[in-house]
């Protein structure tokens, strides 16, 4: 899953504006932002945790980049070390050096090894490219000073790759843009606009050094309990109390903790509501809530009943993700036959991810006896409709296979008519 992420020239400006003149200056048509001040609660922290480390578009809200992002959000973040890579150090080289060292900074908060590598690199997933221009733009046109994409897997939640561009053209605020950035590609992605922190456009004055809230939201964001992949819900539940950690450490003086009950009944409510529309994904992290007490209080029918929704629905493609979640074990416990069952209802309208995934369970005898020919079959279908895998898949196994039983499979998949898409 690729994104992207900038801060645009405007709110730059107008933040300088409000540095030199004393008056929050916004783009034409925008609210100003209420923030809570430099000395947040531990509630606005959880907030803000949930809106950036879980990428939810909340009551707080976005403006622009990063609105509409699913409700149902998982943790995101570094597994593995990061290798960086320079390019355009023909330009300020205390900007350059400015950068590595605020990378080295949010590494060592996060608990995470950061090594430089050759650009073009191999091993080199993390990019830095320096820039001297008017033309850096974001996906939707607009002029930015910085700007950061990255891919994460849709489901475990592992960063794989990020690359931050830095307009150097732009000095004014570049700091911040720089922080700003960084922050979004170590996984805290979202803008809590209501907090005090580098990660919203509209405190009142430039920040050059990561404000309190930053700190614990990084430190919580890659403490060990938190794990990349999980869900919203159980993700806030623990953070509310790592984040009490992380804040009394830093700051003895801190506001008391406050009860987590609001902003977990607020996620609820959200969840719900998308559920209701028929997103699968709501569905699966409100089954898994419910059955185990994770940010919901415990009740087996209900954790049932919202499986049940999620494995009936008519949309293929929706239909899917329940499957592939209870293959795997993505956020509800693992059932391979349960996820047999689907995908068999699935590839019978000839989606072929499903067909191939079918055919995966069938050769290793997940979730329902082996039987290879078939296997092969759906192989066939699945390459036969585009799937990469489904070509490996099935020229794997053809070689594992008699002539005959080959042939069997490829009569098979010449017989093979699709079926209107039914729940099964």
């Amino acid at each position: 899953m690729e994104q992207q992420s900038c801060i645009p020239v405007a709110k730059m400006r107008a933040a300088m504006a409000a540095l030199l003149g004393g008056v929050c200056l916004l783009a034409a048509g925008m609210a100003a932002a209420q923030t809570t001040g430099k000395n947040p609660s531990h509630e606005d922290i959880l907030r803000g945790f949930d809106i950036s480390a879980l990428y939810a578009d909340t009551a707080q809200g976005t403006t622009g980049f990063g609105s509409g992002a699913t409700l149902t959000g998982v943790v995101v973040r570094w597994e593995n070390p990061i290798v960086y890579s320079l390019d355009g150090l023909q330009y300020d080289k205390a900007r350059i050096a400015e950068t590595v060292e605020t990378l080295k900074k949010f590494a060592d908060l996060a608990g995470i090894v950061v090594k430089e590598g050759a650009v073009g690199g191999k091993d080199v997933n993390f990019r830095i490219v320096f820039r001297n221009t008017d033309n850096l733009r974001a996906s939707n046109g607009g002029k930015v000073g910085c700007l950061t994409s990255w891919n994460s897997d849709n489901w475990t939640g592992r960063l794989n790759w990020a690359e931050l561009q830095i307009n150097l053209a732009y000095q004014a605020g570049i700091s911040q843009c720089i922080q700003h950035e960084l922050l979004h590609a170590f996984g805290l992605r979202g803008h809590p606009h209501k907090l005090h922190s580098i990660l919203s456009y509209y405190t009142t004055r430039f920040v050059f050094e990561p404000t309190e809230a930053d700190i614990v939201l990084l430190q919580t964001l890659y403490d060990r309990r938190i794990k990349a992949g999980m869900p919203r819900l159980e993700a806030v539940v623990l953070a509310n109390g790592i984040i009490e950690e992380k804040r009394r450490a830093l700051n003895p003086a801190a506001p008391p903790a406050t009860s987590p009950d609001a902003v977990l009944a607020d996620i609820r409510a959200s969840i719900v509501a998308l559920a209701e529309s028929g997103n699968v994904r709501a569905m699966l992290h409100l089954a898994e809530a419910f059955r185990g007490g994770k940010g919901a209080e415990i009740d087996p029918q209900r954790s049932k009943a919202w499986l049940d929704r999620a494995t009936a629905s008519i949309d293929p493609v929706q239909r899917f993700d329940a499957a592939y979640a209870l293959q795997f074990g993505r956020i509800v416990p693992r059932d391979q036959e349960r996820a047999a069952r689907l995908y068999a209802g699935i590839a019978d309208t000839g989606q072929a991810a499903a067909q191939n995934n079918l055919g995966n369970m069938l050769r290793n005898g997940h979730g329902l006896a082996t039987d290879k020919i078939e296997a092969l079959k759906w192989f066939i279908l699945s390459a036969k409709a585009g799937n990469k895998l489904a070509e490996k898949n099935r020229d794997s196994l053809s070689a594992e296979l008699a002539d005959d039983e080959r042939g069997e499979a490829e009569r098979r998949a010449g017989a093979w008519k699709p079926v209107a898409q039914a729940a099964r």
